[in-house]
């Protein structure tokens, strides 16, 4: 069974596409460290964005028989952009920004019904809503789920 670690570094990598490395707009990819909890955070954490930070959100769990269950994950991309115009192009996007609307759209490109591993479901949309604004800042989170399944052994007392 693979770890949540294992899989928030297999969606950063499903995502380098995007990273101006390889000719695309975001800045910075990354699982989450708590980069964005408060305002204080997003403000020192600007000089990252346009950037994708990938983090598990949770995930529900349902009896396949057999000792087997499946394990429903659900992992949020926390998409963000700035803009120092102060207005909506954080989200519409700009000559100078990609903006968050553009962004949450290529994302959806690289990670729809992406497939990570043999051991996992493909990736497939959940949800996407706004998680912070503030003038010139906007943080999106793309939730995306996916399934594995695992044996729990039978304990006999």
């Amino acid at each position: 069974m693979l770890t949540h670690t294992d899989i928030e570094n297999m969606i950063v990598v499903a995502l380098q596409p995007l990273h101006i490395e390889n000719d695309g707009k975001v800045r910075v990819i990354k699982t989450y460290q708590g980069d964005l909890e408060t305002e204080e955070q997003v403000r020192k954490a600007l000089s990252l964005f346009p950037g994708l930070f990938v983090s598990w959100a949770g995930a529900g769990y349902r009896n396949a028989g057999c000792c087997q269950y499946v394990e429903e994950d659900l992992y949020c991309i926390m998409v963000a952009d700035k803009s120092l115009r102060g207005d909506g192009s954080a989200r519409h996007g700009s000559i100078t920004n990609p903006g968050v609307y553009t962004l949450l759209d290529q994302v959806r490109q690289e990670l729809n019904n992406h497939v990570l591993s043999a051991a996992l479901s493909p990736m497939e949309i959940d949800s996407e809503r706004p998680l912070y604004f503030s003038p010139g800042v906007s943080v999106y989170g793309a939730y995306y789920k996916l399934e594995q399944v695992f044996i729990q052994p039978v304990i006999k007392a």
